[in-house]
């Protein structure tokens, strides 16, 4: 089995973790899914959003990042990212 490399994005399948099925992302999606909640649960998804928020990554520019933390947070996440982000930091740690 190949491992999954780090620094690389992986979309979808990994060897080590499937993508949600299409009833279980329904079934996220019908109980009323907020990005938010995860956000405030989990503290290492949180640390890692409020650094890329406070420019740690991008020579202290607080608004280039922006938009995609906003999308996350308070645009609906539609892919459902802050969702699956505790399944793939498991796999990356493996």
């Amino acid at each position: 089995m190949e491992k999954v490399k780090p620094g690389i994005i992986h979309i979808g399948s990994t060897p080590d973790k499937q993508a949600p099925n299409a009833d279980e992302t329904a079934a996220l999606w019908a109980g009323g899914y907020d990005p938010g909640s995860f956000y405030q649960k989990d503290e290492e998804l949180r640390n890692v959003l409020d650094q890329v928020a406070s420019g740690r990554f991008s020579n202290e520019d607080k608004e280039i990042f922006k938009p995609i933390i906003d999308n996350l947070l308070l645009g609906g996440d539609r892919f459902l990212v802050l969702a699956d982000f505790r399944a793939y930091l498991e796999c990356q740690r493996r």
